[in-house]
């Protein structure tokens, strides 16, 4: 690795993966997952190209001992690379020692110095067996491993068109995936979509915003909600076909978060289904345009974009249950006409 960046994002991996086979919690807080790092900085002159990390001339390396955070890893990696490369700069010598890093300085420190590597005391140990594992049990126990991040993250991005940020955050913990992932196969299975992508975004950007804000606003961890997979479908499934504007699926997304409810039953209760009706909407848009003389001449003449200032007080009007598209196109017809 050749960067503090390199060194997180592996970290970040690691910790998934160990996440995901369920071997820890990772929870550096509590110590059950800790950071030492080895870093060599390498004089090199400047047309030297990195082509085969086993040509790179590295320097005497240092051992930075149990960091317990990941601002920590990146701050003491950033500073020890500094620090070699001043010393170096000098003409002076990286001595090999373990060093500490000091939160309060922001530096590293020394704490024990190690010259050769007998100093680390390696020896055989006389009270352990040679251990011997076979090949098939090798194959039997990868057979058995659950998806891992890195492959879900990947599948997430090629199967349902998520962006490398929303893929992220939905396999950072086992259980958002898994809730996603049953989430899209839920749907797939009650609707048969032609396309799964425009759902699968949809699906992701009410768990990463609204659901994920919502959690770490009451500093609660994912299972600590009350909303179903089979809940979740049918609340995209009105926001596909229309009846609920973006608006309201957050709003009715927010009362399934305090109430357990399912969709049909918020919306029935706060009658919150949008307004698609070509009449009814008509009625509005002539109200707006004559109660906003100064937007409509605006936009008569030439800032086109202050129809939208129009849009937003029809749905303000509306209480946001108005179809923006189509107040957008009754209003480009009516000012046009």
């Amino acid at each position: 690795m050749f960067s503090p960046e390199e060194a997180i994002e592996y970290l970040n991996n690691l910790r998934d993966t160990l996440r995901y086979l369920e071997v820890s919690d990772c929870d550096m807080e509590k110590g059950t997952f800790r950071v030492d790092a080895n870093v060599s900085v390498a004089t090199v002159d400047d047309d030297f190209v990195v082509d085969d990390y086993k040509k790179i001339p590295l320097g005497t390396k240092t051992e930075l001992k149990n960091m317990n955070s990941f601002k920590a890893i990146k701050e003491a990696l950033s500073y020890e690379i500094e620090r070699q490369k001043e010393l170096l700069s000098k003409g002076e010598k990286v001595v090999q020692q373990t060093r500490l890093w000091d939160e309060n300085t922001s530096t590293t420190q020394p704490m024990r110095t190690k010259e050769e590597e007998h100093d680390y005391r390696y020896f055989p140990e006389p009270d352990l067996l040679p251990l011997i594992i076979p090949s098939e049990w090798i194959e039997m126990i990868k057979q058995q491993l659950p998806e891992l991040p890195f492959n879900k993250r990947l599948r997430f991005q090629q199967e349902y068109g998520l962006n490398e940020y929303d893929s992220k955050v939905l396999t950072s913990e086992k259980v958002m995936a898994e809730f996603f992932d049953n989430t899209i196969k839920i749907y797939k299975q009650k609707f048969s979509p032609a396309d799964i992508k425009p759902v699968a975004k949809t699906v992701a950007s009410l768990v990463t915003t609204e659901l994920l804000g919502r959690l770490n606003q009451e500093n609660k961890s994912f299972t600590e909600h009350k909303i179903k997979p089979e809940d979740l479908t049918e609340l995209v499934k009105l926001y596909i076909d229309g009846i609920l504007s973006s608006k309201l699926v957050k709003e009715v997304f927010s009362y399934m978060y305090d109430t357990g409810k399912s969709p049909q039953e918020i919306v029935q209760e706060k009658n919150l289904v949008q307004i698609t009706d070509t009449e009814e909407l008509q009625k509005v848009v002539e109200e707006v345009i004559t109660e906003n003389q100064k937007i409509v001449q605006d936009y008569l003449s030439g800032k086109t974009q202050a129809v939208s200032a129009l849009i937003g007080q029809a749905m303000k009007k509306t209480k946001g249950k108005a179809n923006p598209k189509q107040l957008h196109e009754l209003f480009i017809k009516k000012l046009n006409s």
